[in-house]
């Protein structure tokens, strides 16, 4: 058995509290992200000699500009301040948004040519045209799960 990295319990977490809240739309994107936990040498304000530490949501391009939405991105914070687990230390201090690199799969044609073709690209659009539909909640829900079981 194989221990789990401290991002990836992290993101679990994250995704667990985007579900209890019913927050769809943003669990549906946040899934398809990765999180980087940064150290930072600057002070975290919090604690005597207690330095910063920052959640990098690295979002798909696609979704970035929804995330970067002033009252989305303090949903967010409140969300990784209430998950991080400051210690002596680090103390958490903010989120900053990255982005995910694209997975691309590699295709040989009978030709010999290749192509490059986005994984998942079909279920990354359909679930952001989705997002800005006016579906309601459940058919929103039934369209993400069907897509993630898919690209999974």
């Amino acid at each position: 058995m194989t221990e789990v990295s401290y991002e990836e319990r992290f993101l679990s977490t994250l995704l667990d509290c985007l579900e209890a809240d019913d927050e769809t739309e943003l669990y549906n994107i946040i899934n398809q992200s990765e999180i980087v936990i940064h150290h930072d040498w600057k002070y975290s304000g919090k604690v005597s000699n207690q330095r910063s530490a920052y959640v990098e949501l690295k979002i798909p391009v696609k979704f970035k500009k929804i995330v970067d939405n002033y009252e989305v991105r303090n949903k967010l914070s409140n969300y990784c301040s209430e998950i991080y687990v400051d210690d002596d230390a680090y103390g958490f201090v903010g989120i900053k948004l990255g982005t995910t690199m694209n997975k691309v799969v590699v295709r040989r044609e009978s030709s010999g040519e290749s192509s490059h073709l986005e994984k998942h690209h079909i279920f990354q659009n359909l679930i952001h045209l989705t997002l800005n539909s006016e579906m309601s909640e459940i058919e929103k829900a039934h369209i993400y799960e069907a897509c993630e079981c898919a690209m999974k």
